[in-house]
């Protein structure tokens, strides 16, 4: 399995500009990501919690280990920092995510979300 590490290098030390001294726009493809971090208090949420906010990985790279491996790089980071427990949000029918999750250790936490639609 990939590690993420691999990939680290081209993201941050982009190659540098063209002999000629002209920048030229440098593109690189976007597989995968995580986003989300360990609490700051935020809310009352203590610092020993963290957060997963959103996981995409491209439609062609799915089921390939992809979300896991940055799952994992994600808690291992989390735990470095003093994180115990780590929350995500997942729609009650999104079935596959769900799965995932559950594969991955999570499991049906204390908290609920809360919701108020503002109409027009």
């Amino acid at each position: 399995m990939m590690n993420i590490n691999q990939h680290e290098d081209k993201a941050t030390n982009p190659e540098p500009c063209h002999p000629s001294g002209r920048a030229e726009l440098l593109t690189y493809e976007c597989l995968c990501f995580i986003l989300g971090d360990a609490s700051g208090w935020e809310y009352g949420v203590p610092e020993n919690i963290g957060w997963i906010d959103t996981i995409g990985v491209d439609p062609s790279f799915q089921k390939k280990g992809m979300a896991r491996m940055l799952i994992e790089e994600m808690l291992n980071y989390m735990k470095k920092v003093g994180v115990d427990t780590v929350y995500t949000f997942v729609n009650w029918r999104d079935w596959g995510l769900l799965q995932f999750f559950d594969a991955m250790g999570f499991r049906r936490g204390d908290m609920i979300n809360l919701e108020f639609n503002i109409e027009d």
